[in-house]
């Protein structure tokens, strides 16, 4: 495992757009058990407002289980997971509920939602933002990491750096590679070696929209289609 830091502008997750096979189901989840705001809703579509990301789940049949982290302040890693336990459980890598990852000076929880997503409440000290009031979520900054499971991650993060000057943050070519930075990372794993942490869920291909800072493409069928 090896990391390195550019010094580029960092990659700020604006929109991503993901898929559920129930919608109504996904409203009721988002909105009123993590209490993200609802901005817009269609038959088809909703969307809420994460701090800087809005994040869209729109309706389809053919869904597979995604992985997305929100970043949460540097300091709010137990308050939120006290809010957390009231709503959701927790998921437990050796027995612990709360995971620490000291080389990349972070905590982070783990949930489902109802689509059986694995997703992640994340505290990054690097970041140095900092909350004096009790946890709530309109605290959380916005969506930090979305998984990537694909054959062969070295095509795909060369893929990702034609796009744009992409920084590999923690990882390798060959079975993980977290690239971009700490605001934003595509999490890249080799789904023919790996599954999801932290439950050992199979790691599946599966389709999103992305727009960043840095980067705006179509994930689809494991491939990368650029957009303008």
């Amino acid at each position: 495992m090896f990391r390195f830091i550019y010094k580029l502008q960092a990659m700020q997750i604006q929109n991503l757009t993901l898929y559920t096979p129930n919608l109504e189901r996904t409203i009721e989840f988002y909105n009123h058990t993590l209490k993200f705001p609802l901005l817009i809703k269609s038959l088809q579509s909703a969307t809420f407002r994460i701090g800087k990301t809005r994040l869209t789940f729109t309706r389809r049949d053919d869904v597979t289980p995604y992985h997305v982290a929100f970043n949460i302040p540097s300091n709010k890693e137990t308050d939120a997971k006290n809010w957390l336990t009231d709503r959701v459980k927790l998921l437990s890598f050796n027995e612990e509920e709360m995971i620490d990852f000291p080389e990349w000076e972070s905590k982070a929880m783990y949930f489902y939602d109802m689509d059986n997503n694995i997703i992640e409440f994340i505290a990054r000290k690097n970041l140095y933002y900092t909350e004096s009031m009790p946890f709530i979520p309109t605290q959380v900054m916005g969506v930090s990491e979305i998984g990537m499971a694909v054959s062969d991650i070295g095509k795909t993060y060369d893929q990702l750096n034609s796009l744009a000057p992409l920084p590999i943050f923690d990882g390798n070519r060959e079975n993980f590679m977290a690239a971009g930075d700490e605001k934003g990372l595509f999490i890249l794993l080799n789904k023919n070696e790996r599954d999801w942490y932290p439950a050992g869920d199979k790691a599946h291909t599966s389709d999103f929209i992305i727009n960043t800072s840095t980067h705006s493409f179509r994930f689809f069928d494991g491939e990368i289609i650029a957009m303008q």
